[in-house]
């Protein structure tokens, strides 16, 4: 958010002044063209604050370790719920956001914009690298990709 709010301004006016930005993380290395096309004609249509990639998850099972080292569930309220019965879920894909500079600079964080649109990226595409097993996985979605092409 930092560079959000005070580095992209220099270069939005050095550019022209255009207050749009299509801001592209390094972790969209796989996201072809025309998943840029839709998000953009979908962002340009329903004017969100901003619009951001993501992916889906399923948080109502999840556990967290406690101070003993064993494992307890974050939502025990929602162990027994069947999972067609539980509410859908998104988390930020980290890798590109649709905005309109002005507005976004306002805001702590790309998720505390006050109007938030979900663009549901296909699996193929994400690959957040966090580790070596997250390149291997990166490595792999790339090698299937061309495969297919």
């Amino acid at each position: 958010m930092d560079l959000i709010r005070d580095d992209l301004p220099v270069f939005m006016k050095n550019a022209g002044g255009d207050e749009e930005v299509l801001f592209v993380l390094p972790t969209a290395a796989l996201v072809p063209p025309d998943i840029y096309r839709e998000a953009h004609e979908l962002w340009a249509s329903s004017r969100p604050d901003i619009l951001m990639s993501c992916e889906g998850c399923f948080p109502w099972w999840a556990m967290t370790q406690k101070p003993d080292g064993f494992w307890s569930p974050i939502f025990p309220e929602k162990v027994t719920t069947n999972s067609q019965d539980l509410p859908p879920a998104l988390i930020d894909a980290g890798l590109f956001y649709f905005f309109r500079q002005p507005i976004m600079r306002h805001f702590k964080t790309v998720k505390s914009a006050d109007r938030v649109m979900p663009y549901l990226v296909p699996d193929d595409y994400i690959g957040d690298v966090d580790n070596p097993e997250d390149w291997d996985r990166l490595e792999y979605r790339l090698a299937r990709l061309e495969s297919r092409a």
